[in-house]
């Protein structure tokens, strides 16, 4: 009996973890008509603080809770092949070696090609932030409270 107690408690606390953490979705499956708060995550295979920063934002219950679900994680990896559809026009994959190259959509959307990369977008699709660099469990609360907090308010406007 106490291992069965024991085994249903496991089993409703990887229940609720699972719930309270971030899921970094592909590219494949992006949605440019959704009406959430997009983060897209710009990353690279070599890059090692890419992969660091992917797995506090993976792992993160307090990323999460500031994110209120109001905010989707998709990540656009420079080797990213499928074709893109973003406000209408597509984006491919372009190779500029014989191993290497970079999806057009990270040219489009960044100002400067910088690994880890993050794009915050409206529900509209309209560029709200773009910061180059790790994000700390902290300032991903900050960032998300104070766009939250401004669309909340009737009277705010968007900077981007």
């Amino acid at each position: 009996m106490r291992l069965l107690i024991f085994i249903v408690i496991i089993l409703a606390s990887c229940s609720i973890r699972a719930q309270d953490f971030i899921e970094i979705q592909s590219m494949n499956n992006w949605d440019d008509t959704s009406n959430d708060y997009k983060v897209i995550f710009v990353s690279a295979e070599w890059c090692a603080i890419c992969k660091s920063n992917k797995h506090l934002i993976e792992s993160s219950s307090e990323i999460a809770e500031a994110a209120k679900d109001q905010f989707v994680f998709f990540e656009l990896s420079e080797e990213h092949n499928a074709p893109i559809l973003f406000k209408g026009e597509e984006y491919y994959y372009v190779q500029s070696a014989v191993a290497s190259g970079r999806h057009q959509l990270i040219e489009h959307l960044l100002l400067e090609i910088e690994y880890p990369s993050f794009i915050l977008l409206s529900p509209d699709n309209e560029i709200i932030i773009r910061y180059s660099g790790f994000i700390s469990e902290s300032d991903w609360s900050t960032i998300f409270g104070a766009i939250l907090n401004q669309t909340a308010s009737p009277d705010s406007e968007r900077n981007n």
